[in-house]
């Protein structure tokens, strides 16, 4: 995947985060994953590159990987799967079919300001129904109403 990035990555320069096979580009660097690390470059970024294999570990982890950048202001550049999909909406322009990694990062890395803020914009509507402020009450009736003991009562009952 890297090979196929490579003009990208030369042009744009590339933060690999808990990535350690990236690569030895010169335009490559490759932090070790903390959440300090994270948290900077986050702050920095202005595309995210999510990069998973299949499985479903993967596919979970890419949704709150998704939800993360979308929070931290970096345009997501995302694997077309069924999590990035339900996240980032079925028409969202940077999801990449398969091999089609290079064109997508490049069209992210060409937004100007004002698409970036536009593009942000509608991700932030987009998966704003996922937010704490959205879900906080499902839980709380959830709470209410007495679900978790009779969750716990039938789990018990299984075992």
């Amino acid at each position: 995947m890297y090979a196929s990035l490579a003009p990208c990555i030369d042009r744009y320069g590339l933060v690999a985060v808990g990535a350690t096979d990236a690569h030895d580009r010169p335009a490559v660097v490759c932090e070790k994953w903390s959440i300090e690390t994270q948290t900077r470059v986050l702050a920095k970024a202005r595309i995210g590159l999510f990069v998973q294999p299949e499985g479903p570990w993967e596919s979970r982890k890419s949704g709150y990987k998704l939800l993360e950048y979308v929070a931290n202001g970096v345009i997501p550049v995302a694997e077309d799967n069924m999590a990035a999909r339900e996240i980032l909406g079925e028409d969202y322009e940077f999801l990449v079919p398969s091999g089609a990694w290079a064109d997508a990062l490049d069209r992210a890395c060409s937004l100007s300001d004002s698409e970036a803020r536009e593009c942000l914009a509608a991700l932030t509507d987009h998966t704003e129904r996922f937010s704490y402020s959205e879900t906080v009450h499902r839980w709380v009736d959830f709470v209410e109403d007495g679900k978790p003991q009779k969750l716990r009562a039938n789990t018990m009952r299984l075992l």
